[in-house]
């Protein structure tokens, strides 16, 4: 037969666990086949964003009052965003910040032709795989491909995703492309599970994320009642178990208390998300930027440009007269550029004309290297 000790010992403990279930929140995996179920939680649902729908770059904000740095990042992540509709995390490491952007109507469209409702709040997947390095360089396994990164005194420097491991040309383009010197093998692939708290400095708690009050009220009952069963004698245990009625009554009064404010924080995000709409009605680029930009890029100087045609407000087709074109140099050179990307060279029939198409996009946030 249970003491009384053990009867009041369970109750608290599905108490708590009856607690911890109602404020968890829902997680769910974004992959690229639909949402799977992480955990099972009955609070607002958290989608965790798969690495191969991300893009990553680093906004340097030093020089930046700490104050701005918050409205410095967001334009400089309007200028580089490589979507139209963006959808975007920030993590800080000191005054530069760690970015992953993806599409929202990209991650709502399911492959089941469903467009999912967009969730309260989103996580890339990098930041709950592996660990935060103060210098070096890994490849981690994904749930879907493998990311490599590049860590500089805690900060994710660098970071490229590819749908399987990549061979070893691909991964000293990568490394030299984030200034890092060419190496004789690929490393081995990290696994790494999927945690259910980021390596970043900030920590999901599952009670935190109604209200830091309630985890604090839960423990500050816990120590109590502990105490209490130490020192009240075997007569009082029956009082014990009716102060842990009251406390389910009490987080149950709160819970209802903080509907109010999450409806608040609901208006908030969805106005945010009308006014980050509107600014995506600008167009990607002036002409004027263009023309500047392909002139600046192309090599040598004895070229004419013949034809210049932007088909619809992505995509731009020139016509140029180069001597003795070549076209893999073209294609670097106009894909450096801030502008440009998808470049495509044809050479035409006539001799020495080149046609080039790309796709138009908005001006990339400059980063200022660390000292």
């Amino acid at each position: 037969m249970s003491s009384p000790f053990q009867l009041i010992k369970e109750r608290l403990e599905a108490t708590l666990a009856r607690s911890r279930q109602r404020f968890s929140p829902r997680r769910l995996l974004r992959r690229s086949d639909g949402l799977a179920v992480l955990d099972g939680g009955r609070g607002a649902p958290i989608w965790i964003i798969a690495r191969g729908f991300c893009a990553y770059t680093v906004i340097d904000a030093q020089g930046v009052p700490a104050s701005r740095r918050k409205g410095f990042a967001a334009l400089a992540l309007q200028r580089w965003s490589p979507f139209p509709d963006l959808g975007h995390h920030i993590e800080w490491v000191g005054a530069r910040a760690m970015v992953w952007a993806w599409s929202i109507a990209q991650v709502r469209e399911l492959p089941d032709a469903r467009v999912a409702p967009l969730p309260k709040k989103a996580w890339p997947e990098s930041i709950f795989r592996g660990q935060v390095l103060d210098d070096g360089i890994c490849l981690v396994a994904d749930d879907e491909g493998v990311e490599g990164r590049v860590w500089r005194q805690g900060l994710l420097a660098a970071s490229q995703w590819w749908p399987e491991t990549p061979d070893l040309a691909e991964w000293n383009t990568f490394l030299r492309g984030v200034g890092q010197p060419a190496t004789r093998s690929v490393p081995v692939v990290q696994h790494e599970v999927l945690s259910s708290q980021p390596w970043t400095r900030q920590r999901l708690d599952s009670l935190n994320t109604i209200t830091g009050q309630h985890r604090t009220f839960l423990q500050a009952g816990a120590l109590a009642l502990a105490v209490a069963l130490l020192a009240i004698p075997l007569a009082s245990s029956l009082r014990i178990m009716t102060k842990t009625i009251m406390l389910d009554r009490v987080i149950a009064r709160e819970a209802a208390a903080s509907a109010n404010l999450l409806e608040a924080r609901e208006a908030t995000e969805r106005d945010l998300a009308v006014v980050d709409d509107l600014l995506e009605l600008r167009p990607p680029a002036r002409q004027l930027e263009l023309m500047a930009a392909v002139i600046g890029a192309v090599p040598g100087s004895d070229w004419r440009l013949l034809e210049w045609t932007m088909q619809d407000s992505r995509t731009l087709r020139v016509l140029m007269q180069v001597p003795n074109p070549d076209p893999t140099a073209i294609v670097k050179a106009l894909e450096s550029s801030r502008l440009l990307s998808n470049v495509s060279v044809d050479l035409g029939r006539a001799q020495n004309e080149v046609t080039i198409k790309a796709t138009v996009g908005r001006a990339r946030a400059e980063q200022v290297a660390a000292p």
